[in-house]
């Protein structure tokens, strides 16, 4: 199996474990985002859900993320992997079992989040639409499937309405995937005992590592995420672009309307981030001699 393949493998069994955790608390993320003042927080708006739609709805959209959730992750550490072949050739080492260094880390997160930005914006956008699609009245809800969505938007307007909100979802993944990897790393380099190696940590340091990685990815520029929600369920602001929806919200409510939606994210990025980081390490270190024999580690 060739070493992409085997990265592809591992990211994709992370990703599909880590959105069956998550989706529930992204559920309620993205409808508070959607409109903060219909719910008084999370729990009001977790209760609200509970009650009017019943406990299957916070899985209202899931397909979607399902279906690409592991071709996120399969992307994110396949591009990350080329990212620091390309930091090596770029600087000029030439050993590739060097140590490897924060820089490196940092720029191939960054080449990850822009390889992945372009799975995730249609991948998102079917999910959002899906999710607020009970906070709109009986006879405005447009969609009964995720299938059903993506279907009436492309007649709509096409396979490039499909990509909505991307200049938001690359400003989210550019600097989050850099933060993502960076701290994971770093995480692990302060985790592991002087003159031992990251590789022997136990998983829930690795965990740790991963969980810590997650808060930072959501913590590097998380308005983004909430015009890219705007720009992918509302018309006005799909049409103002990145930079102008930016404005828009903060005229609505200041800086709180532009982390809207923040502490839940980064409460379920802690679980489920800690599940994709370890999963994948043990994918490529547990493994070997079974399904992915010589898959490279992350850091």
């Amino acid at each position: 199996m060739s070493d992409t393949a085997k990265h592809l493998c591992s990211g994709t069994v992370a990703g599909l474990l880590a959105k069956i955790v998550e989706f529930p608390l992204d559920t309620i993320k993205v409808r508070v985002q959607a409109d903060a003042k219909a719910y008084n927080g999370y729990t009001h708006c977790a209760k609200t859900i509970f009650r009017n739609e019943g406990f299957w709805s916070f899985y209202r959209g899931i397909g979607a993320p399902m279906m690409g959730g592991g071709a996120e992750n399969a992307v994110c550490f396949t591009a990350f992997a080329f990212g620091g072949d390309a930091y090596r050739r770029l600087f000029n080492m030439a050993s590739k079992t060097s140590e490897v260094s924060a820089g490196e880390v940092i720029f191939s997160g960054m080449i990850a989040g822009c390889a992945v930005a372009h799975v995730l914006t249609p991948v998102e956008l079917l999910k959002c639409n899906m999710q607020v699609q009970n906070m709109r009245k009986p006879e405005e809800r447009e969609y009964t499937s995720v299938i059903d969505c993506a279907r009436k938007m492309i007649r709509k307007g096409g396979i490039q309405s499909l990509f909505t909100g991307h200049t938001a979802t690359l400003a989210r993944e550019v600097p989050g995937n850099g933060a993502w990897f960076g701290f994971y790393h770093l995480t692990k380099r302060m985790l592991t005992p002087a003159g031992t190696s990251s590789d022997d940590l136990p998983i829930w340091k690795l965990m740790l590592s991963g969980g810590v990685g997650g808060v930072m990815y959501w913590t590097a520029f998380f308005p983004a995420d909430v015009v890219k929600t705007r720009m992918q369920i509302d018309p006005v602001y799909g049409n103002l672009g990145l930079v102008r929806g930016l404005g828009a919200l903060y005229k609505e409510g200041g800086i709180k309307t532009l982390y809207s939606g923040w502490g839940i994210t980064a409460f379920r990025a802690f679980p489920a981030n800690a599940i994709i980081f370890s999963v994948y390490e043990i994918c490529a270190s547990h493994w070997d001699n079974v399904l992915f024999p010589e898959v490279p580690k992350i850091v």
